[in-house]
């Protein structure tokens, strides 16, 4: 684990970037240490290496909300977790509107200091 986690949605994930995803879990590859994630932008498969977080991933069904972190390794379909949490009450499309609103700030903030 290095570096900060973005935020961001799965349609817009980039090969080798560290980031915080959160979703929908539509299915699960406990044997693998996998799951398959959709937050309404697209879909995502996720493989853990640690073998803890298999036997965690057994604990979830197809539905959970779930927050995943890990770095990209093929942009936008599949990333190594590092990080999974259950989620209550989440709003995708508030969500996705949230992280709209960050994206607007970070480029405001880096027009402002000149590196745009």
């Amino acid at each position: 684990m290095s570096g900060p986690a973005i935020s961001t949605v799965i349609n817009a994930l980039k090969e080798g970037e560290r980031v915080k995803i959160a979703g929908t879990l539509i299915g699960v590859n406990a044997v693998e240490g996998g799951l398959k994630m959709d937050d309404g932008t697209g879909m995502v498969d996720v493989i853990f290496k640690d073998p803890k977080m298999k036997e965690k991933i057994e604990t979830y069904n197809s539905g959970d909300q779930l927050v995943v972190i890990g770095r990209v390794s093929e942009a936008p379909s599949k990333m190594e977790g590092e990080i999974l949490r259950k989620i209550v009450g989440f709003d995708s499309d508030r969500y996705r509107q949230v992280l709209e609103v960050w994206k607007d700030v970070r480029s405001k903030i880096k027009e402002s200091n000149g590196l745009s």
